[in-house]
């Protein structure tokens, strides 16, 4: 679910107001949006939305305004069962419907919060690899620097043999012939 960032002054009673903590600029995003991971539209930074605590669930997992179960109903559906307000009308139901609809309702919220638990179960094992992998970067880098460092070494000692061996060669040139006299 992408949402939109709405422009401030088109704010309305089912939008989530708040400041980038980077940059301070103030944005509304649809309710539906809360908890999301969202760029800031001026600076860029990756904020996430915050839920309103009147969305946050109570101790049974059924919180106000838990109305997001669009995704597990046909499409034009969840329209037909909202209100004006968007809350859930189920005024022209039957109590068999109603009962249907809400044990409905309770299975996708379950299988949502389930979803929930193994993304978050995921997340943790992204945050373990990311962290065993930089690890890994942080000791290549050391055994880089450490291999950059006995390169230079050996780089120095070539340069002595080198210089070592054009003075040897200098010496090697053939001396003018040198005639000893015996003495008379």
């Amino acid at each position: 679910m992408t949402e939109q960032l709405v422009d401030i002054g088109d704010v309305t009673e089912n939008d989530i107001v708040f400041n980038c903590p980077a940059c301070g600029k103030s944005l509304a995003i649809d309710r539906r949006g809360a908890g999301l991971l969202i760029a800031c539209s001026d600076c860029g930074e990756k904020i996430t939305v915050p839920v309103p605590e009147d969305m946050l669930d109570d101790e049974e997992g059924y919180g106000e305004g838990q109305g997001d179960f669009d995704e597990d109903i046909e499409e034009g559906e969840a329209d037909a069962n909202l209100n004006e307000t968007g809350v859930l009308d189920l005024s022209g139901l039957d109590e068999d419907e109603k009962v249907e609809r809400i044990l409905e309702l309770e299975q996708s919220l379950a299988a949502s919060q389930s979803r929930v638990q193994e993304l978050v179960q995921s997340l943790q094992e992204v945050y373990n690899r990311r962290n065993y992998l930089e690890d890994i970067r942080v000791e290549n880098l050391e055994r880089s620097e450490k291999i950059s460092r006995e390169l230079a070494l050996i780089q120095d000692a070539l340069d002595r043999i080198v210089s070592i061996s054009q003075e040897v060669e200098i010496i090697k040139e053939p001396l003018a012939p040198i005639t000893l006299k015996k003495p008379e």
